[in-house]
């Protein structure tokens, strides 16, 4: 659980099911060992309000080649978020894409 981080509150939960030998009917399905299964339950804080509410997010699916405990799973499926969350920062250091008038003001593209 992230508690107070970005004035947010997320839970994530994580579930796997493990895949039988031969499951897929294609040969590329063999080296894939399990599904997993990520649920976050996320409150964000509302300003005007000055309360937390739930927001809707995405349930996330994977497939892994190789067998590990959940934990382990939903940890090294985390850690890739957050490698696209520095390159996002890096780029948009770099290319101030966040500062873009198209995203501010639609109409000026138009």
């Amino acid at each position: 659980m992230d508690l107070g981080r970005r004035n947010r509150i997320e839970q994530r939960t994580a579930r796997v099911w493990s895949l039988p030998e031969g499951t897929g009917p294609e040969p590329w399905h063999d080296p894939f060992k399990a599904v997993v299964e990520v649920r976050c339950h996320v409150e964000e804080f509302n300003p005007r309000r000055r309360c937390f509410e739930p927001r809707q997010a995405p349930v996330a699916d994977d497939l892994v080649t190789r067998d590990a405990s959940t934990a382990t799973l939903a940890e090294a499926i985390r850690g890739h978020w957050g490698i696209e969350n520095r390159l996002h920062d890096v780029l948009d250091t770099a290319l101030g894409e966040d500062a873009s008038r198209i995203r501010k003001n639609p109409g000026v593209f138009a």
